[in-house]
């Protein structure tokens, strides 16, 4: 009975972790199509005070795409002021540009070698003629793999000053798709750490 009981067990985490594994590429592969319906249509804008800024920003935007796939902390650091406030996926914040190039290009050089950042500017609020909110969707492949990984949603503040867009706040978020398994497995991993 003990030996049924633990190749039961084994063949639930077993198929949770494949379950899971499909989820997060089904997901992710969704989360592209999105990325890419955005990149055709362009960024759905929220006031047209701006509009003469939008090719600007947009720019200052695929600058960062393309700084994050030449592997160039410095050009990525360049998109943003010096005293940006840069908050990461994890919950990390740095502040000031040196801290972002040389954050990055550490990254970069390790970690993230060979990534490439893919991704499209969802939408565009500009709160004044020098001050707009820009929501981003992306993420990144690896290794020249079309396949799109750790999708996430980015929020972006960029001000203008005598060096024309740059942006002055960031905060990334993964997206999730929700998947229930692994809501469940938070669940009692939960309730176990709490006995």
């Amino acid at each position: 009975m003990k030996n049924i009981i633990i190749i039961s067990l084994a063949l639930l985490i077993v198929g949770w972790i494949a379950y899971s594994i499909y989820s997060e590429l089904r997901f992710a592969a969704q989360f592209a199509d999105r990325i890419a319906e955005r990149a055709r249509s362009g960024p759905i804008l929220y006031s047209a005070s701006g509009e003469s800024s939008i090719q600007s920003l947009q720019d200052l935007y695929h600058g960062t795409l393309k700084a994050w796939c030449d592997g160039n902390g410095t050009a990525y650091g360049a998109a943003f002021t010096e005293d940006v406030e840069y908050i990461a996926f994890t919950g990390e914040v740095k502040r000031g540009r040196p801290a972002i190039i040389a954050g990055h290009q550490d990254l970069f050089d390790k970690w993230l070698k060979g990534t490439c950042l893919v991704g499209a500017i969802e939408s565009i609020r500009f709160l004044s003629a020098d001050t707009a909110v820009i929501v981003a969707l992306g993420g990144t492949t690896f290794d020249g793999r079309q396949q799109l990984r750790r999708p996430s949603i980015q929020t972006y503040i960029a001000k203008r000053n005598e060096e024309g867009w740059l942006f002055s706040n960031f905060q990334n978020s993964r997206v999730s798709d929700g998947n229930i398994l692994e809501m469940i497995v938070l669940g009692i991993r939960t309730s176990l750490l709490r006995m």
